[in-house]
């Protein structure tokens, strides 16, 4: 069974996720490999776990749970890192999820709603709502610079509204490293 090395994990690395099953039409809608992101946290009490955007709000999550997805088949699961963050930045983003994103409800995003995301790609507002990637990116905006935050694009221009497909994108343009098999491991 595939297992998280938490000794190579580190807080502020995003989970990328794609259900098997399920997260179909969100994929096809963006056009993303990937349908879910969260965030990897080291928790004042819980230690090494996960901050997970899901209905009905976000929540903290052992890593068991993601191990268990997967080994069923159900989830398979990239782990990406933000590069050239230190450790106290990588903390303080932590901190920052655990104290302020935590409890957020999940908005009822839909598939209508991502058509949205999809083909008015650089909307010039905010929608409203924290959805999985929205939730996982907040806290890099707390505490990063806009040159150095994922959400930001390589054109400098700040994107609003993320979704599964801009963590890709920030992976191909190599603002994100992929470092799945460092962390996890049979």
């Amino acid at each position: 069974m595939l297992r998280f090395d938490t000794s190579t994990l580190k807080p502020a690395d995003i989970l990328a996720g794609r259900n098997i099953e399920g997260g179909k039409d969100i994929r096809n809608v963006l056009g993303s490999f990937t349908n879910h992101n969260a965030i990897i946290l080291n928790h004042s009490t819980r230690g090494i776990c996960i901050g997970d955007t899901v209905p009905p709000e976000s929540l903290f999550v052992d890593l068991s749970e993601y191990e268990k997805l997967i080994a069923r088949g159900g989830y398979i699961v990239r782990i990406w890192r933000v590069r050239s963050m230190t450790d106290f930045e990588r903390q303080k983003i932590s901190d920052y999820w655990e104290h302020n994103c935590v409890g957020v409800p999940y908005p009822e995003v839909g598939v209508k709603r991502l058509w949205v995301f999809r083909f008015v790609n650089h909307l010039p507002w905010e929608i409203q709502g924290q959805w999985c990637t929205k939730n996982t990116l907040h806290p890099f905006s707390a505490v990063l610079p806009p040159t150095r935050n994922p959400q930001t694009r390589p054109d400098g221009v700040m994107k609003l509204n993320p979704t599964p497909r801009t963590m890709e994108n920030r992976l191909v343009a190599g603002i994100l490293e992929d470092v799945t098999d460092q962390v996890l491991h049979y």
